[in-house]
Protein backbone atom coordinates (compact mmCIF):
# COMPACT_ATOMS: atom_id res chain seq x y z
CA UNK A 1 0.00 0.00 0.00
CA UNK A 2 1.22 3.31 -0.79
CA UNK A 3 0.58 6.94 -1.85
CA UNK A 4 0.77 8.49 -5.13
CA UNK A 5 0.04 12.00 -6.74
CA UNK A 6 -1.34 12.63 -9.57
CA UNK A 7 -1.34 16.81 -10.25
CA UNK A 8 -0.55 17.30 -6.57
CA UNK A 9 -3.50 15.36 -5.63
CA UNK A 10 -2.74 12.44 -3.50
CA UNK A 11 -3.82 8.65 -4.41
CA UNK A 12 -3.37 5.99 -2.07
CA UNK A 13 -2.89 2.60 -4.00
CA UNK A 14 -2.91 -0.49 -2.98
CA UNK A 15 -1.56 -3.89 -4.99
CA UNK A 16 -2.02 -7.13 -3.91
CA UNK A 17 1.11 -8.85 -4.56
CA UNK A 18 -0.15 -12.36 -4.72
CA UNK A 19 -3.32 -11.45 -7.40
CA UNK A 20 -1.81 -8.16 -8.46
CA UNK A 21 -5.51 -6.21 -7.98
CA UNK A 22 -5.15 -2.78 -7.63
CA UNK A 23 -6.80 -0.18 -5.79
CA UNK A 24 -6.99 3.29 -5.11
CA UNK A 25 -8.51 6.06 -3.49
CA UNK A 26 -8.08 9.83 -3.48
CA UNK A 27 -7.19 11.74 -0.68
CA UNK A 28 -8.49 15.27 0.59
CA UNK A 29 -4.31 16.32 1.61
CA UNK A 30 -1.48 14.84 2.98
CA UNK A 31 1.16 16.38 4.91
CA UNK A 32 4.77 15.94 6.19
CA UNK A 33 7.87 16.47 3.98
CA UNK A 34 9.54 13.24 3.96
CA UNK A 35 6.24 10.99 3.50
CA UNK A 36 5.88 13.34 0.67
CA UNK A 37 9.08 12.58 -0.51
CA UNK A 38 8.82 8.95 -0.42
CA UNK A 39 5.11 9.04 -2.15
CA UNK A 40 7.16 11.13 -5.37
CA UNK A 41 9.74 7.95 -5.23
CA UNK A 42 6.87 5.27 -5.61
CA UNK A 43 5.07 7.71 -7.98
CA UNK A 44 8.18 7.51 -10.17
CA UNK A 45 8.60 4.04 -9.81
CA UNK A 46 5.05 3.16 -10.30
CA UNK A 47 4.90 3.51 -14.20
CA UNK A 48 1.68 0.84 -14.76
CA UNK A 49 -0.90 3.20 -12.95
CA UNK A 50 0.91 6.10 -13.71
CA UNK A 51 0.67 5.27 -17.57
CA UNK A 52 -3.06 4.22 -17.55
CA UNK A 53 -3.97 7.51 -16.27
CA UNK A 54 -2.06 9.51 -18.72
CA UNK A 55 -3.49 7.39 -21.33
CA UNK A 56 -6.74 8.20 -20.11
CA UNK A 57 -6.00 11.96 -19.82
CA UNK A 58 -5.04 11.95 -23.40
CA UNK A 59 -8.36 9.99 -24.55
CA UNK A 60 -11.02 11.81 -22.28
CA UNK A 61 -9.47 14.91 -21.90
CA UNK A 62 -10.20 15.25 -18.25
CA UNK A 63 -8.89 18.26 -16.56
CA UNK A 64 -9.52 17.05 -12.55
CA UNK A 65 -9.14 13.69 -11.85
CA UNK A 66 -12.26 12.43 -9.77
CA UNK A 67 -12.62 8.91 -7.87
CA UNK A 68 -15.01 7.96 -10.96
CA UNK A 69 -11.89 8.24 -13.53
CA UNK A 70 -9.42 6.63 -10.68
CA UNK A 71 -11.79 3.74 -10.28
CA UNK A 72 -12.43 3.21 -14.77
CA UNK A 73 -8.57 3.40 -14.69
CA UNK A 74 -8.24 0.66 -11.93
CA UNK A 75 -10.27 -1.35 -13.70
CA UNK A 76 -8.96 -1.23 -17.01
CA UNK A 77 -5.99 -2.09 -15.24
CA UNK A 78 -7.61 -4.93 -13.42
CA UNK A 79 -8.68 -6.15 -16.59
CA UNK A 80 -5.16 -6.20 -18.52
CA UNK A 81 -3.63 -9.51 -19.21
CA UNK A 82 -0.65 -9.88 -17.23
CA UNK A 83 1.88 -12.22 -18.26
CA UNK A 84 3.70 -12.88 -14.53
CA UNK A 85 0.48 -14.53 -13.67
CA UNK A 86 -0.95 -15.42 -17.16
CA UNK A 87 -4.18 -14.05 -16.23
CA UNK A 88 -6.33 -10.66 -15.61
CA UNK A 89 -6.02 -9.65 -11.98
CA UNK A 90 -9.67 -9.72 -11.92
CA UNK A 91 -9.71 -13.60 -13.10
CA UNK A 92 -6.95 -14.55 -10.25
CA UNK A 93 -8.92 -12.98 -7.63
CA UNK A 94 -9.52 -15.95 -4.93
CA UNK A 95 -7.48 -18.89 -7.02
CA UNK A 96 -3.64 -17.25 -5.86
CA UNK A 97 -4.65 -17.20 -2.20
CA UNK A 98 -6.01 -20.63 -2.54
CA UNK A 99 -2.62 -21.90 -3.47
CA UNK A 100 -1.14 -19.85 -0.42
CA UNK A 101 -3.23 -21.94 1.98
CA UNK A 102 -2.27 -25.31 0.65
CA UNK A 103 1.31 -24.01 0.54
CA UNK A 104 0.95 -23.61 4.69
CA UNK A 105 -1.26 -27.00 5.00
CA UNK A 106 2.07 -28.38 3.84
CA UNK A 107 4.68 -26.45 5.70
CA UNK A 108 2.17 -27.04 8.52
CA UNK A 109 2.63 -31.38 7.52
CA UNK A 110 5.91 -30.92 7.41
CA UNK A 111 6.86 -28.73 10.93
CA UNK A 112 4.74 -31.33 12.78
CA UNK A 113 6.24 -34.34 11.57
CA UNK A 114 10.34 -32.17 11.99
CA UNK A 115 9.25 -31.18 15.80
CA UNK A 116 5.98 -32.62 16.99
CA UNK A 117 4.00 -31.84 20.19
CA UNK A 118 5.67 -32.49 23.13
CA UNK A 119 9.53 -32.27 21.52
CA UNK A 120 11.83 -30.68 23.80
CA UNK A 121 13.33 -27.29 22.08
CA UNK A 122 16.12 -24.32 23.17
CA UNK A 123 15.36 -21.32 21.25
CA UNK A 124 17.80 -19.08 19.26
CA UNK A 125 18.70 -16.20 21.60
CA UNK A 126 19.87 -13.06 19.10
CA UNK A 127 19.76 -13.28 14.97
CA UNK A 128 23.57 -13.61 14.20
CA UNK A 129 24.62 -10.92 11.83
CA UNK A 130 26.73 -11.81 8.97
CA UNK A 131 29.56 -10.83 10.20
CA UNK A 132 29.35 -12.55 13.96
CA UNK A 133 32.47 -14.89 14.52
CA UNK A 134 30.56 -16.98 16.83
CA UNK A 135 27.55 -19.51 16.58
CA UNK A 136 23.89 -19.33 16.92
CA UNK A 137 23.36 -18.70 20.88
CA UNK A 138 20.37 -21.10 22.03
CA UNK A 139 18.20 -20.46 25.24
CA UNK A 140 19.77 -22.26 28.37
CA UNK A 141 15.91 -23.74 29.19
CA UNK A 142 14.79 -26.08 27.82
CA UNK A 143 11.20 -25.59 26.39
CA UNK A 144 8.21 -28.32 25.18
CA UNK A 145 6.67 -28.11 22.24
CA UNK A 146 2.77 -27.36 22.72
CA UNK A 147 1.55 -26.88 19.75
CA UNK A 148 1.10 -24.36 16.63
CA UNK A 149 -0.61 -21.02 16.54
CA UNK A 150 -0.45 -20.30 12.75
CA UNK A 151 2.94 -20.56 11.30
CA UNK A 152 4.53 -19.80 14.51
CA UNK A 153 5.16 -22.82 17.38
CA UNK A 154 3.89 -22.73 20.67
CA UNK A 155 7.00 -23.44 23.34
CA UNK A 156 6.24 -23.84 27.07
CA UNK A 157 8.91 -24.03 29.60
CA UNK A 158 8.66 -26.07 33.37
CA UNK A 159 7.20 -22.81 34.89
CA UNK A 160 4.16 -22.44 32.55
CA UNK A 161 5.77 -19.58 30.36
CA UNK A 162 4.81 -19.83 27.23
CA UNK A 163 7.07 -18.24 23.63
CA UNK A 164 5.64 -17.92 20.26
CA UNK A 165 8.76 -19.04 17.77
CA UNK A 166 9.27 -19.77 14.16
CA UNK A 167 10.56 -23.11 13.35
CA UNK A 168 13.73 -21.89 12.49
CA UNK A 169 14.22 -20.52 15.86
CA UNK A 170 14.25 -23.57 17.32
CA UNK A 171 16.54 -26.79 18.07
CA UNK A 172 15.51 -29.66 18.95
CA UNK A 173 17.19 -31.28 21.87
CA UNK A 174 17.76 -34.66 22.90
CA UNK A 175 16.46 -35.23 26.04
CA UNK A 176 18.82 -37.15 28.43
CA UNK A 177 18.65 -37.60 32.21
CA UNK A 178 21.85 -36.66 34.34
CA UNK A 179 22.61 -37.51 37.58
CA UNK A 180 21.74 -34.61 39.59
CA UNK A 181 18.01 -35.68 38.14
CA UNK A 182 18.56 -39.20 39.69
CA UNK A 183 19.94 -37.75 42.96
CA UNK A 184 16.86 -35.67 43.17
CA UNK A 185 14.26 -38.28 43.37
CA UNK A 186 16.73 -40.42 45.19
CA UNK A 187 16.55 -37.54 47.93
CA UNK A 188 12.92 -37.52 47.61
CA UNK A 189 12.36 -40.92 49.38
Amino acid sequence: MDLAFWEKQPILISVNINSRVGFAKLLKNKRADTVLKAIEEFVDRNDVIKSKLTKMKQIIRFKKLTQSILNEAIANYNNTHHSAINATPSEMRGKVMLDDVEYNKRLVKKINTDIPPGSIVRYRLKAKTPFDNEGARWSRTAYEVVGFDGLKIRIKSKNNHILFRSPNELKLVKATQSDAEINDRVNQF
